[in-house]
């Protein structure tokens, strides 16, 4: 019979000190997997269902008890792949690198049910832990140097980075996309840089039409373009990447000399309801601003800074009372 409690605290002992890490098969390796696993895999299941409803929860379902699994085995055959043959260091066999991806995934499996409350700030915490414990693993059961170690992991994030942001960039999306899509960016801002066309500005200002994002969100390609009733249409591509979805959305715009209310909301909106806003699906959202929020009204030439805020409920069916200031934009009227 599987020691659960046991596979816990050997997990534990192995993530706070990586050099007791011993190589195992790897039967034995997906069998402590599970075993660690178990009671932080239900515990976040449960976390996930009362904050994100059923959504949530299938997801930590299907991310601890299934597509980590399959990524032990692509991590850990990239890994060895690279350390193995192509920089010949790595002097064991494949289950010891096995072994030591089993490790690297323990602190992320642990915590997993804090996701949900903290999101981008715990993922890029537990992953860093992670990568620690998988360097130290490898160090030792593979007998090779810190920098050999991390090279083997570190090398390939890259590749995965630098194909990612070619493969987006060239197919379409925005710098913004692109980089948010090949690595998962923390605090801080990411910035795309478009004119009002959507592409490099080349006889107008280089920052003629910016949009600055914060954690966890992409804010790109922002245009301006006079409509009728004396508004400006203002447009954006926009997208969360929480790993949740944001039930009853609403994405509004504001103006940076907008008063204040006493929790800190601007006062001076423009709002659209977008439903549920899915992590990691790109909208186009507009807003209808008046001219006189611009520098020189509707004329060519004239501008808007401001920011753009998110209301959302973490779970289906509650009030959209979360705020945040999810980017800052500025934008000229073509």
């Amino acid at each position: 019979m599987v020691d659960i409690i046991g596979a816990i605290k050997q997990a534990f002992g192995i993530a706070t000190r990586p050099y007791s890490a011993n190589a195992i098969s790897i039967t034995e390796a997906v069998e402590f997997y599970y075993s660690y696993a178990l009671i932080p895999g239900i515990i976040a299941i449960i976390v996930a269902y009362l904050i994100l409803g059923a959504p949530g929860a299938v997801s930590a379902l299907i991310t601890i008890f299934i597509a980590n699994v399959i990524g032990l085995f692509i991590i850990a055959a990239v890994v060895h792949f690279f350390g193995k043959f192509l920089f010949r260091k790595f002097s064991s066999s494949f289950f010891a690198t096995f072994s030591a991806v089993t490790y690297y995934m323990i602190p992320t499996v642990f915590f997993y049910w804090i996701t949900p409350l903290t999101l981008s700030l715990s993922n890029a915490a537990f992953s860093i832990w992670g990568l620690v414990i998988l360097t130290m693993s490898l160090m030792k059961l593979q007998r090779v140097s810190g920098v050999a170690a991390a090279l083997s992991w570190l090398v390939p994030v890259i590749i995965l980075f630098v194909f990612a942001f070619i493969l987006i960039y060239i197919s379409g999306g925005s710098i913004t996309s692109a980089l948010s899509a090949a690595f998962v960016h923390g605090n801080v801002p990411v910035v795309s840089h478009h004119n009002t066309t959507g592409s490099f500005g080349t006889g107008s200002p280089f920052l003629s039409a910016t949009c600055i994002s914060y954690s966890s969100y992409i804010c790109s390609q922002p245009t301006a373009n006079v409509s009728s009733s004396g508004n400006i249409t203002i447009t954006i591509n926009f997208e969360q990447q929480s790993g949740y979805p944001n039930y009853g959305a609403i994405v509004s715009i504001a103006p940076a000399t907008s008063p204040l209310n006493s929790e800190g909301f601007p006062q001076n909106i423009t709002s659209n309801s977008i439903g549920t806003l899915y992590s990691a699906s790109l909208q186009p959202v507009s807003f209808q601003v008046p001219s006189y929020e611009f520098s020189n009204g509707d004329s060519s030439g004239s501008q808007f800074s401001g920011y753009v805020w998110l209301n959302y409920s973490p779970t289906s069916g509650g009030p959209s009372t979360s705020a945040v200031k999810a980017a800052n934009i500025k934008v000229t009227v073509g």
